[in-house]
């Protein structure tokens, strides 16, 4: 268990609704990661389980395998001795099936209506720190991040803890930003954490890992050729100012990444040249949400997360709100379906500072609903 590491711990930092009866801590770790631990009470609304029984879940679980291997080889054994004691109890066995599928089944519906844990990491980095010569590489990290680490070289190990345990996990690549999360049944929220945690510390990016997930790049790609909007974006990107960073592929398929090794670029080399450069503590931020206390979850997160890479925390330059496109140009992007859009596009100032007051959802809130023009007189 962690006893050190913080240097920064808060339990008041979070603004919260008098109705919400959750508590939250802010701490921050040496290395520089930030994290924010969510105590949920409705997630254990019987009281939190103890830590021992915590630590049996999430290390005992392969002595559990092996026990109901063994017991299904024990029920399947048979001997003609057992014929006569069947039939005499075969009534009470009836009954007694009756019992435990109901008892089976009130189960399964208390677990479907209990809360879930959960957890999220977002890396200050995203699709404007692709490389031009191989663009679409920060979503090919995202995906190599799930093909194994250090101490969990598995490459399914990750996904298939988080379906044995009801869970389940996705991330997605944004311009300034990487985002992973997972949820899990509330007992193994710990054993998720381990094996999420090494996603930044110690990934491997196997090379004959690297050509399976250039083929799920690709594939995402092409379930969005279809999409108006996607097609959308993509023109508005190919179309922009070369010289800035929106004017990129973010998506990546399989000729953007194998383009770039065909012309010798070293496509692993690259991904750890990213990972090196942005995956440290400084630009990155955790939130854990779980039954346990605060005391618990916070042992938890600096156990398994002090081994991330220390790093300084970067502050974004402000950039100029210049504009993107050549003005006096008209693009006619055909519809894949039956539809008519008008989408319009400003530039703004960076609004860091502002995200608290949300001013551009206020203005696109009444653009979007037509309350300006209609105190214009606009119809």
């Amino acid at each position: 268990m962690a006893v050190g590491g913080v240097t920064f711990k808060s339990d008041d930092i979070v603004i919260k609704s008098p109705n919400d009866r959750r508590l939250y801590r802010y701490i921050q770790l040496e290395n520089g990661l930030c994290a924010l631990i969510v105590h949920d009470p409705e997630i254990y609304p019987d009281g939190a389980l103890e830590p021992s029984k915590a630590l049996a879940n999430t290390e005992e679980e392969e002595g559990e395998e092996e026990a109901d291997d063994e017991e299904e080889e024990e029920e399947g054994e048979y001997s003609e001795d057992d014929d006569d004691d069947d039939e005499d109890e075969e009534e009470e066995d009836e009954e007694g099936e009756d019992d435990e599928v109901e008892g089976k089944e009130k189960r399964k519906k208390s677990a479907s209506q209990t809360k879930k844990a959960a957890a999220a990491m977002c890396v200050g980095m995203g699709s404007f720190s692709d490389p031009s010569e191989a663009q679409g590489l920060a979503h090919f990290l995202e995906h190599m991040l799930f093909m194994g680490s250090a101490d969990f070289p598995d490459e399914n190990e990750y996904d298939s803890y988080l379906s044995k345990h009801g869970g389940s996990s996705n991330a997605y690549t944004e311009a300034e930003h990487t985002c992973y999360h997972f949820e899990v049944n509330r007992e193994f929220l710990k054993g998720a954490l381990r094996r999420f945690s090494q996603f930044f510390v110690s990934p491997l990016v196997k090379i004959d890992a690297m050509e399976r997930e250039v083929l799920a790049v690709d594939s995402e790609f092409n379930q969005v050729l279809q999409s108006d909007a996607c097609r959308l974006q993509q023109l508005q990107c190919h179309t922009s100012a070369p010289d800035h960073p929106f004017n990129r592929f973010s998506w990546g398929n399989k000729k953007s990444l194998i383009d770039a090794m065909e012309k010798g670029i070293n496509l692993r080399e690259q991904i750890l040249n990213l990972y090196k450069e942005n995956y440290h503590g400084g630009l990155m931020k955790l939130v854990v949400i779980g039954g346990e206390s605060l005391d618990v979850l916070e042992n938890w997160v600096l156990e398994l997360f002090n081994n991330v890479r220390k790093g300084p925390w970067v502050k974004p330059e402000p950039r100029m709100a210049v504009p993107i496109w050549k003005v006096g140009k008209l693009y006619r992007l055909e519809a894949v379906k039956d539809v008519h859009i008008l989408d319009l596009s400003w530039t703004l100032p960076c609004l860091r500072q502002d995200y608290l007051k949300k001013s551009e959802d206020y203005l696109a809130h009444l653009i979007g609903h037509g309350i300006v023009f209609h105190c214009f007189g606009i119809s």
